[in-house]
């Protein structure tokens, strides 16, 4: 079957996803700095980064006052994920309803 380009906005992303995958596999592997990367990546690079092991607060706050699509999830300094805010939003939602409702002596009924 052909390569078919997919339409949904991220070609860029898929780009650098395959530069990078390329110069870690190649031997002995080629390493690209921080400078660089900005050079050939500053327009469309996320950099918005939460730490894993933070509290709550801290997840909230960095989550909330974002105005970025995605931010990345990293463990000591290096990163593990990206996820798009929209979803991390709605956890942090999620987690003050459900946090209001305990605090409130329980589930509340909803009646449809």
């Amino acid at each position: 079957m052909p390569y078919e380009p997919q339409n949904d906005g991220f070609l860029a992303e898929r780009v650098l996803l395959s530069q990078v995958a390329a110069l870690e596999q190649s031997d002995p592997p080629r390493s690209l700095t921080e400078v660089r990367v900005r050079e050939l990546f500053g327009s469309i690079l996320h950099t918005e980064a939460v730490e894993r092991d933070d509290d709550e607060s801290k997840w909230a706050e960095a989550i909330l006052t974002s105005t970025a699509d995605f931010f990345a999830v990293t463990k000591g300094h290096q990163f593990e994920n990206l996820v798009p805010r929209r979803t991390a939003v709605n956890a942090v939602l999620l987690a003050v309803i459900s946090g209001s409702d305990r605090t409130n002596g329980g589930e509340s009924e909803r009646t449809t």
